[in-house]
């Protein structure tokens, strides 16, 4: 024991902050904006991977300052699971990824007043509702490109009623 000198206070810090979950990933499809219409993304349909997700939720270890409503901190995959009819496994580099953040969001009681932390089930529905505006926001800038595409291939650019000052950047999510 005297041996390893100082283990034992050592142990007060291992763990402190972190929190560890099992969680669903379910692989989000980049599709088109005519197929979403027709076939929107249902989690009771698809398939998904069980993987255990530890984060640090200490502030020293916050990832920036917190925004508005919501914090970042670093995670780690600690093992996907294995069972259940619906197991796939998403991209890999989802479950090799070196560095992960996990959100978490929060709320506040009036104004200066210090973060407080939503229930499981009503930030699980916040962080839900936010996956499916990136879902339907990469469908709706997939269509765009498309359209701006053939305005150029086709040459009907040059007939539109304004032209641009700029050349716009595009951001295409693929």
């Amino acid at each position: 024991m005297q041996a390893q000198g100082s283990i034992r206070k050592q142990t007060s810090t291992i763990g402190t902050g972190y929190i560890s979950a099992v969680f669903r990933i379910y692989d989000i499809p980049s599709i088109s904006f005519s197929k979403l219409i027709s076939t929107p993304f249902n989690i009771a349909n698809n398939q998904f991977t069980v993987i255990t997700l530890a984060i640090d939720t200490s502030t020293k270890a916050m990832i920036g300052s917190a925004g508005s409503f919501k914090s970042c901190h670093p995670a780690l995959i600690c093992s996907p699971l294995g069972g259940g009819s619906m197991l796939t496994l998403p991209h890999p580099a989802t479950l090799s990824a070196a560095q992960l953040v996990a959100k978490r969001v929060f709320f506040r009681r009036g104004q200066g007043k210090g973060r407080h932390r939503f229930s499981r089930e009503d930030e699980l529905a916040k962080t839900l509702d936010e996956a499916n505006c990136l879902y339907w926001g990469a469908a709706l800038m997939g269509m765009a490109y498309t359209f701006v595409d053939e305005m150029l291939k086709t040459g009907k650019g040059s007939q539109l009623p304004v032209q641009p000052l700029y050349s716009e950047p595009e951001a295409r999510v693929n």
